[in-house]
């Protein structure tokens, strides 16, 4: 019960602060500086808790094992990118290219198909080959290949273009979770397998709540960004979607547009140096002994 406790209200605050910097909160807030130093004592105190207690929320003497917490961050980072592009995509799509939310959602299915299809075959090539850690390290680093060019190219890119590299970015994504699974399972044993699932699952979760909260404060750290006047815009757009665009002039529409993607280059750059990161986390997984 305390270690829920604990863990519930260091994650809270730790979205908060995430989805409030810069926004809701300045960066020279006392409030901020505040907000941090309690979710970090929570934090502290928690992993403290857990230590002790017979039975933890959170299995952090499994955590302490390379073989498991190593694959965990993978999976942070994945959850991260692969939350983060799901939910922000559609938006750049609605805002950016002027599509409907109906038309923006279904423009959604390149990348899940691709990734559900990756997770596939890769779990097939897993169970034939018995390589586990190279997988993600070459998903990764084709996710990671994938967003570096969204940024570049947005600017002058094609809604074909932006299709063809998000399935790209989820086809990278999808050999993830597969051979992680595998790893983080044959490294607990069938003693700690239930609680080494569970810690995936717990990772999974953590990562695409920081991944959203993290690329929201950028998007809204950006806008606040904007001069009084497109500022105020750029709020509506937000707020009313696509079809207040059409109640601009042709000079409010370039502006919106020019200033929208620069901040989703940032967003994608932002979203690719996660996967970057997860790419190099996973060189350090520990080959499993089958």
């Amino acid at each position: 019960m305390v270690g829920t406790l604990l863990f519930c209200l260091a994650t809270l605050g730790l979205l908060v602060t995430l989805s409030s910097m810069g926004h809701g909160l300045p960066f020279d807030s006392w409030r901020l500086y505040a907000l941090i130093a309690i979710v970090t004592a929570c934090y502290v105190v928690l992993y403290v808790w857990e230590r002790r207690s017979d039975h933890p929320v959170i299995p952090v003497r499994l955590l302490q094992r390379p073989e498991i917490a190593r694959p965990n961050a993978v999976v942070i980072c994945f959850a991260a990118a692969l939350f983060a592009s799901v939910l922000y995509l559609p938006l750049y799509l609605q805002i950016g290219h002027g599509l409907g939310i109906g038309a923006s959602g279904t423009l959604l299915l390149p990348i899940t198909l691709s990734m559900v299809t990756a997770a596939t075959f890769t779990g097939r090539l897993v169970s034939r080959t018995g390589k586990v850690t190279i997988f993600p390290m070459i998903g990764l680093t084709l996710a990671t290949s994938a967003l570096i060019a969204l940024g570049v190219t947005i600017t002058f890119a094609f809604i074909t273009l932006v299709l063809f590299l998000t399935g790209i970015t989820g086809v990278g994504l999808g050999m993830v979770m597969p051979p992680m699974q595998v790893a983080v399972q044959q490294a607990a044993g069938r003693e700690s397998l239930g609680a080494a699932i569970g810690s995936m699952s717990l990772c999974r979760s953590i990562g695409g709540a920081i991944g959203v909260a993290m690329i929201g404060a950028i998007i809204f750290l950006s806008i606040g960004r904007a001069d009084g006047a497109l500022e105020a815009v750029l709020q509506r757009v937000m707020g009313q979607g696509p079809e207040y665009l059409h109640q601009l002039s042709a000079v409010d529409r370039t502006a919106i547009s020019e200033h929208l993607d620069r901040t989703f280059q940032i967003v994608f750059f932002t979203i690719g140096a996660i996967t970057g990161t997860g790419a190099l986390l996973a060189t350090t997984v520990p080959k499993p002994k089958f």
